[in-house]
């Protein structure tokens, strides 16, 4: 844990009147001024009440939240007073990726909470049979715990009451409360909106304007989404930006998403500070993904000129992932799969961020460390807009309905599939990944458009239409026209380890 929080790290320890309660709290410190004063964990000395908390708020109710959130959390929290729905209340309204576990002493209530899309890693090692002990943990401490039987703790609001019953043994409840706002239930539901019958008697050109109108409603909250997520609310942190620091880093494979997201963090940050484009490649520079990175960078310079774009060319050989492998499959678990894997892999050469500065063309020969601590990643665009070929095959073969349940499958089960497991690779460089394409604001809007409008069936490249639109709209031309490739495929990590 002191890996993925390298700032800070504190224990505090309640005892309870059927045993005990231990919370460790590492902590990454990106917003707001650092406190001393505060514990870590947060906790109250009298009312014995304690909060661990990992993620960003970026807004409450439509406010905007700037300086610390954990602490603007806590406070938050003790106005509930222990009251469930108080509590249910408040974590429903958070938008953002967080996670925590807060604990109430009065009423003897662990409560646990991920946001809807579950983007921070949460793992649950059930009660043992014999001493009712449990753990909670965002990552599994160590290779000899991996056969023990960890779970990924589901997006949503849970809580652990215990009481005894009249054979004097304590009884473990756990509970799940369902969410009390329209966005995480609207996003949870995930209904498409379909075509109405008013729709289809409009004319070409009504039709034209009323989708003319979405895309651009669409284009706005993404564009929103990542100056929200650029935000740098303390004074310390501007007077420490110069023409040399970085802030931001992107996974970068060269192809639209990636692109897309540079585009718009050109918009939002200052000119003068460089942006890490982390590329990772397994073949000793010749992978697809390397040569549409190079490709990228040159378009990105003549739509975004003035910018220092630091293409990090990350080169790794399989004695390197041999070398890393059982370390990577502790940090996946309960990931297992081999693809599983070499995603892994492949994210945690990318996040490092140790290879060669290339520079339109010119390579320097010395290595270079990123000290980039945000890291934007396209993840949950594919999900959204439809990016994979499956979903062309649902629409073509099945039909609108059936794209739909594709798209609704396919981003609520990110969690389980992606987000966890790459939060813990993330972590583990003390960096955090952030995910403009899953901000609950923009997502909501894409639930508001037709699924068969998110492709143009007649082309070859013609799905994620609305992000392809943007790219030609802000003059990626090239970017436009490439199709998706898969991070273990591009890198040709999945070639080498087969």
């Amino acid at each position: 844990m002191s890996r993925r929080g390298p700032d800070r790290c504190g224990t505090a320890v309640r005892t309870l009147a059927f045993g005990s309660l231990t919370i460790q709290n590492s902590q990454l410190q990106l917003r707001g001024a650092a406190r001393p004063d505060w514990s870590i964990p947060v906790s109250d000395l009298v009312d014995g009440d304690l909060l661990a908390y990992n993620g960003e708020i970026y807004s409450f109710t439509e406010t905007m939240i700037v300086g610390s959130d954990t602490l603007w959390l806590w406070n938050q929290l003790r106005r509930t007073k222990g009251m469930s729905t108080a509590i249910c209340k408040t974590l429903s309204l958070l938008r953002g990726p967080w996670c925590a576990v807060y604990w109430h002493h009065e009423t003897q209530t662990l409560w646990i909470g991920k946001d809807i899309f579950g983007r921070r890693s949460l793992l649950l090692h059930p009660p043992d049979a014999t001493s009712g002990s449990f753990c909670i943990s965002s990552v599994i401490p160590g290779r000899k715990h991996r056969c023990l039987s960890w779970l990924e703790i589901p997006p949503g609001i849970h809580s652990i009451t215990w009481d005894v019953d009249r054979n004097a043994q304590v009884n473990t409840l756990f509970s799940h409360h369902t969410w009390r706002d329209t966005v995480p239930l609207k996003i949870f539901h995930f209904r498409r909106r379909k075509m109405t019958s008013n729709c289809k008697c409009l004319g070409k050109l009504e039709t034209t304007l009323v989708t003319s109108s979405k895309i651009h409603r669409v284009w706005g909250c993404l564009d929103y989404s990542i100056r929200v997520r650029t935000i740098r609310p303390t004074q310390l942190e501007c007077n420490a930006k110069s023409s040399t620091h970085n802030t931001f880093g992107i996974l970068f494979s060269g192809g639209l998403d990636s692109v897309l997201l540079c585009a718009l963090l050109h918009r939002h940050i200052p000119s003068d500070e460089a942006v890490d484009l982390y590329n990772v490649c397994f073949d000793g520079g010749k992978s697809r993904d390397r040569l549409s990175a190079l490709s990228a960078v040159n378009e990105l310079s003549s739509v975004a000129p003035g910018r220092d774009w630091r293409l990090v060319e990350i080169n790794i050989d399989k004695h390197e992932v041999k070398a890393m492998e059982q370390y990577i499959q502790t940090l996946i678990h309960p990931n297992c799969s081999l693809m599983d894997f070499n995603i892994g892999a492949a994210l945690w050469f990318a996040a490092r961020g140790v290879g060669k500065i290339n520079t339109r063309g010119d390579k320097m020969n010395t290595t270079y460390h990123s000290r980039s601590r945000v890291i934007f990643s396209g993840q949950g665009a594919d999900e959204l807009f439809g990016g994979y070929s499956r979903h062309r095959s649902a629409l073509c073969s099945l039909g609108v309905e059936a794209l739909a349940r594709a798209l609704r499958v396919d981003l609520l089960r990110l969690w389980h599939r992606n987000l966890g497991r790459d939060d813990r690779i993330c972590s583990d460089h003390g960096r955090e990944f952030r995910y403009p394409y899953l901000d609950e604001a923009l997502v909501c809007e894409v639930l508001d458009v037709p699924a068969s409008s998110m492709f143009e069936v007649a082309k070859i490249c013609g799905d994620k239409s609305y992000l392809r639109k943007l790219a030609r709209h802000l003059g990626l031309q090239y970017t436009a026209k490439k199709r998706k490739i898969a991070i273990q495929f591009g890198s040709n990590m999945a070639a080498q380890h087969p």
